[in-house]
């Protein structure tokens, strides 16, 4: 009965009224202090032998053996769903992706190779209801260049949810909003598959000679993890391609190049992939960001329950150790000049406070640890950011960054956890940028039926939603 209790007040102590509170603090210490008591007495009573000993370290041995099995299936089956259990490290290539990299070949994939940008929209490629115009847009009809009227010209930067993957042409957002504002022209420059290092190479190669006034940058937080990735296969089994990444490494921010310069580099990969991954491993950001993942499945399983149901808060507040408000953290992140990372990524030199801290492991770099705000990757994201926007700026335009919340997002909102990217809304804030966090309206509009069913398809907005989300950008830009 003790230990559920404890348990109990672990899991749930953030859901209790505020008059239970004190009281569940001084029954989990009694708890605590009668189960080491008890266990102090057990230990006393009982006369080892030498057999008892080893029936004991059997016994043990057993219980953790299926407890390691039990994990393990565990992440085999939840990986599926929650990319943080998902394994990084891949050493051959599938046969999907096998699949893609001979299409893209063939000329026959959506994709075409761009050196510069990893991959882009294949000009007049059609297929299942999408149409890439002769632009290399997802469009139904081309652009003037120059625009004749640039005011009324929008470029939409993004990913998939701005190209409009699982919809049809006319259901994507740029769509909705050019028939929302008759006489506006939105140019959907969105690569599927693509982060924001791609967007930026994007709009420098392919975005600025379309002209317009606006530039919108759709940023949806798996992109995160994808800015600093060089290889996509590490994150997901269904594209195979290589892509130019952002680095922050030693102090040092820089956007590094495709590590594919030709297309024979793909019919290599094809030919000796185990090879080829293993060179690809090294520049990736499972190598460069120094951060240790768990192995072990029992450990996986514990951090991801520990993270999933964020028991740090409600350890937090069992101590009565205040919690900080997002309002009450420093606006401005700790300074990455003044973090040194030792070559093991467990002990960080901090300058600010003139003491070495210590790093847990255990943590999926391109998991939730990507949004520490300390962390390598977070760092190399933020300096994307800065980068692209001051850029559309300095260029006489006027940028505005939607952050797009996916299905982790919608998830973790409907069982009242916090948001996982809240770091990056605290560096957009702290550095003065247009944006707005489209988890608001999505919710103010669904509050009924906020479902994945509802919401997604395919693990994209249905078009009824890129329509929400047109709407939502037409009155922040006030067009």
């Amino acid at each position: 009965m003790a230990v559920l209790f404890c348990l109990g007040a672990l899991l749930f102590f953030q859901r209790l009224p505020q008059g239970l509170r004190w009281p569940v603090r001084l029954l989990s210490l009694g708890a605590v202090i009668w189960l080491g008591f008890m266990a102090v007495r057990t230990v006393r009573a009982v006369t080892f032998t030498g057999k008892k000993l080893l029936f004991s370290l059997i016994l043990g041995a057993f219980f953790y053996g299926a407890l390691h099995l039990v994990c393990l299936m565990f992440i085999r089956l939840m990986s599926a769903r929650d990319d943080r259990l998902a394994t990084r490290v891949v050493t051959s290539l599938a046969e999907p992706q096998r699949e893609g990299i001979t299409a893209m070949l063939n000329g026959t994939s959506y994709e075409m190779f761009d050196r510069d940008i990893g991959w882009v929209p294949r000009p007049g490629h059609r297929e299942g209801g999408t149409q890439i115009s002769l632009q290399g847009l997802r469009s139904l009809r081309e652009y003037v260049i120059p625009p004749p009227d640039p005011d009324n010209r929008v470029l939409c930067l993004g990913d998939s949810f701005t190209y409009g993957h699982s919809v049809s042409d006319t259901e994507t957002y740029p769509c909705h909003a050019e028939h929302l504002r008759p006489g506006t022209e939105w140019i959907n420059l969105g690569i599927s598959g693509a982060c924001l290092t791609q967007c930026l190479l994007q709009y420098r190669k392919n975005g600025r000679r379309f002209g317009g006034r606006h530039v919108v940058i759709g940023f949806m937080t798996d992109d995160a993890k994808r800015t600093v990735n060089c290889f996509r296969s590490f994150l997901t089994r269904w594209n195979p391609f290589t892509k130019p990444f952002a680095k922050y490494s030693n102090g040092t921010f820089s956007i590094e190049p495709n590590p594919y310069q030709e297309l024979s580099d793909y019919r290599r990969l094809l030919a000796n992939d185990r090879e080829e991954i293993a060179r690809l491993l090294k520049m990736d950001y499972l190598t460069w960001s120094n951060q240790v993942p768990a192995s072990n499945p029992v450990l996986r399983t514990a951090h991801y329950v520990y993270e999933s149901m964020h028991l740090d808060r409600n350890l937090y507040g069992l101590f009565h150790r205040k919690i900080p408000k997002p309002s009450a953290r420093p606006k401005q992140a700790v300074d990455p000049a003044t973090l040194v990372h030792d070559p093991h990524g467990r002990i960080i030199w901090d300058s600010t406070k003139g003491r070495w801290t210590m790093k847990t492991g255990g943590a999926d770099p391109y998991g939730r640890a990507i949004w520490r705000p300390d962390s390598p990757g977070f760092i190399a994201l933020t300096r994307v950011f800065d980068l692209l926007y001051n850029e559309i700026i300095a260029d006489g335009r006027v940028p505005f960054i939607i952050i797009i919340p996916g299905p982790l997002d919608v998830e973790n909102y409907a069982r009242k956890y916090p948001r996982l990217y809240e770091s990056l809304v605290e560096h957009l804030n702290a550095k003065g940028f247009h944006y707005l966090d489209f988890l608001d309206p999505l919710v103010a509009r669904h509050k009924d039926d906020l479902s994945l069913e509802a919401v997604f398809t395919q693990g994209h907005y249905r078009g009824s939603v890129n329509k929400e989300l047109a709407e939502t950008i037409i009155e922040a830009l006030h067009l």
